[in-house]
This record gives structure tokens, sequence and C-alpha cells, in this order.
């Protein structure tokens, strides 16, 4: 049974209809542009239970989503408006995703991790949004722009705390972790070890 405020869906339903709202650009082909490797979380060899587990798993499957929303959107910008999701059609579609995430009750212990990401979805929407009103001379991403930073910031804090909540956690789900993370990410995000704990 999923805790409350969890969607009543299988996981791949889930996947399905996120996938079925997003713009032209696939999860997997997001990667690729980034670039950044892509690895899923693995629940299978994973040492969180229960609710922890079923959370994590629907937030890294709505952090691609977004991550293949904000890098179709930022196509556009540097294709010069020829290719990708022009970003109306971007930060609607993002809003989507925010909603779905707010939707959901997080497990007290991953509070933090929750409103740390609803930061950085809302940072980016905010992102994209400027960029409607950018001229064809002003076609670029400005890795300066305070919602770009603002939502690095978010999403190193979100990065932190899942290393310090599952510092015992297999290392192939903490490079998950990372790698789902950097990837929604417009900013590098640096690696970081955890120190197992006793």
């Amino acid at each position: 049974m999923l805790p409350s405020g969890f969607w009543r869906v299988a996981p791949l339903t889930l996947a399905l209809a996120l996938t079925a709202a997003m713009p032209t650009m696939s999860i997997q082909e997001a990667y690729r542009t980034i670039p950044q490797r892509q690895t899923p979380y693995n629940a299978g060899i994973s040492r969180i239970r229960g609710a922890e587990q079923t959370y994590l798993t629907t937030v890294f499957e709505l952090t691609d989503v977004a991550t293949a929303i904000r890098t179709d959107a930022m196509r556009w910008l540097q294709s010069g408006a020829r290719r990708g999701a022009d970003p109306i059609t971007s930060e609607q579609a993002l809003k989507g995703v925010e909603d779905q995430l707010n939707a959901l009750t997080p497990p007290r212990k991953l509070s933090g991790v929750h409103r740390a990401l609803q930061g950085a979805l809302f940072a980016h929407r905010q992102t994209i949004a400027s960029w409607q009103r950018a001229t064809d001379a002003d076609l670029r991403v400005n890795m300066n722009q305070p919602e770009i930073q603002q939502a690095h910031r978010q999403i190193e804090r979100a990065y932190r705390k899942l290393l310090t909540l599952y510092a015992n956690e297999p290392e192939y789900n903490q490079q998950a972790f990372h790698d789902t993370l950097a990837a929604l990410d417009f900013l590098p995000l640096k690696t970081q070890t955890a120190a197992p704990r006793p």
C-alpha cells in the first residue's frame, strides 16, 4: 500500500503519463545531450525500505522528466529557436512535474530533500519563463542568472542531504543520487563521498 499522498498508479503508468506530457526530447536523449551518465536508482540493491524507497523511486522518475524538459528548452535557446520545445511549452510541462512533486507527502526523514527539489523546480520554471522574453540577439543561457544559481544551490542541498541520510547505501545508488541530480542541474554538481556510518 502506498503512503498517503502518493499516486495510486503503477510506476510504469506514472512514467507513461509524464512522458506523454513531455516535449519532444526523451529522457535518454536528454542525458546524451547534456552529456551526463545515466545511473538509475536501483531499488533492488537498496538498503532503503518502505515509504522512503517508494518516495525516492517516484521522485527520481519526476526528476528525470524535469531534466528532459529543461534540456529540451535549452536546446531551443541554443539553436536560435530552431529545435526543441519553446519556453511556453516547456514552462507548462515543467509546471506539471512541479505539481506532481508538490502533491507528494514525503516521509519526514526526506522533507528537507523534498523542499530542496521543490525549490529547484520552481527556479527552473522561472529560468525557462525568462527565455520567453529573449530576443534573437540574446538566445543564450546565462549561467550567472540568479534563478540558475538558486536551482544549483537547492540541487546541491538535496544531494548533500541524500548522502548524509543514506551514507551506507551501496556505491551504485550513491552514484545514482549524483548522476540524477547532476542531470537536472544547469551547473556542474561536484561528486561527494559519503562517510559510512558505523
